[in-house]
C-alpha cells in the first residue's frame, strides 16, 4: 500500500490549501476567499 501526497485546494479558488498523507479529516479555511473547505477520506 503506497501512501501518496494528496493536495488540498480550496473548493471555490483552488489555492493550495495544505498537503496531506493519512488525513481522514481536515476542515480548513481559505485565505483567499475566506470558504470554509472540508475534506474527508475516500475509501
Amino acid at each position: 500500500m503506497q501512501n501518496k501526497i494528496q493536495e488540498m485546494r480550496c473548493k471555490c479558488c483552488k489555492k493550495l490549501l495544505a498537503r496531506t498523507k493519512d488525513n481522514q479529516y481536515l476542515e480548513i479555511k481559505c485565505v483567499r476567499c475566506k470558504t470554509l473547505n472540508t475534506f474527508k477520506q475516500s475509501k
